[in-house]
């Protein structure tokens, strides 16, 4: 059972397809500076071929980057796009849980699906009329048929309702994904994802002193030296110099924004190469410009020197 739906159309040769993302790239947002400099940010958000403007909700934000994606899937050639299909659907669990948010289905739930890559399979699941937690449940059974352990995901909402689904379903997926074989610099991405969350946790650990939670495998650190690092203050500085090349404040308030921009930064030099490349930095900075967005959107009144340390350059 697959996750994401079967694209009918052939696709196109990647070096064609690079120069055609080449043309998309310039209707990213780039000068995040001078947005927060306008009196309202968002309003002056310009159009573009994924994005009507202006954008007058935050979902939105969101289906407009699922119409970029979409598009890139629809480009690709069946093998590469088998390829970079662990990525894809690491961004769309975020609109699994998004719909399950919205439960019951009606539309809103339509609308998030719309220009979704989730299978027709999975969308059904999250369009049924009938009590949240029974869709919930059917989400658990398509993600276990994909192989995803049901104990741990059943568990995770259990107990946390469905911000503990979210953690379980991320982690798991991302841990699983790691260990199949993958394109080296998709495995290189998602590896530094892993190490992203798992240094969240230790970063809450360390500041509401918390036992060790259990970190993730796959990760460019491995998970034992965030388990030392909860209590030792050499590992703790091991874990810190290792991390997304060194230099990284686990105390910091922006962590993640710091953490996300290292790995920007990393991706946007594969950009610069023949192979993947240019391809995994667009599907990553089309990511990136909805955080950042969705960021500025949650964000208005709050003062801009803080939403600049937030944002993603």
């Amino acid at each position: 059972m697959d996750a994401l739906r079967a694209p009918t159309a052939a696709g196109y040769p990647r070096e064609y397809l690079c120069a055609r993302i080449g043309a998309r790239r310039t209707f990213l947002h780039h000068d995040w500076d001078a947005m927060l400099a306008a009196p309202d940010p968002i309003a002056g958000l310009p159009a573009a071929p994924f994005r009507s403007a202006p954008v007058t909700t935050e979902q939105e934000i969101w289906s407009a980057a699922q119409r970029e994606w979409s598009w890139l899937y629809a480009q690709m050639e069946p093998r590469l796009r088998r390829g970079f299909a662990p990525l894809f659907l690491y961004f769309e669990l975020r609109t699994v849980i998004l719909c399950l948010r919205q439960q019951p289905a009606g539309a809103a739930t339509e609308d998030l699906l719309r220009s979704s890559l989730l299978s027709p399979v999975l969308c059904r699941v999250l369009l049924m009329d009938r009590e949240p937690s029974e869709t919930v449940r059917g989400v658990i059974r398509f993600f276990v048929g994909v192989g995803l352990p049901n104990r741990e995901l059943s568990t995770g909402y259990r107990e946390r309702g469905l911000a503990g689904l979210e953690e379980r379903l991320t982690d798991r997926y991302l841990e699983r994904t790691v260990a199949q074989r993958l394109d080296p610099l998709l495995r290189r991405v998602l590896g530094r994802i892993i190490d992203l969350r798992n240094a969240l946790q230790l970063a809450k650990a360390l500041r509401w002193g918390m036992n060790a939670p259990a970190f993730l495998a796959g990760g460019t650190v491995a998970p034992a030296w965030f388990a030392k690092a909860i209590h030792n203050g050499a590992a703790r500085a091991s874990v810190e110099a290792q991390l997304m090349g060194g230099g990284i404040d686990l105390a910091a308030e922006n962590l993640e924004a710091q953490l996300l921009g290292r790995v920007s930064r990393e991706v946007r030099s594969w950009g610069r190469v023949a192979g993947n490349g240019p391809i995994l930095d667009y599907l990553w900075s089309v990511a990136m410009e909805a955080r950042n967005l969705s960021l500025l959107w949650h964000g208005r009144g709050l003062p801009r020197d803080l939403l600049h340390k937030e944002l993603i350059q």
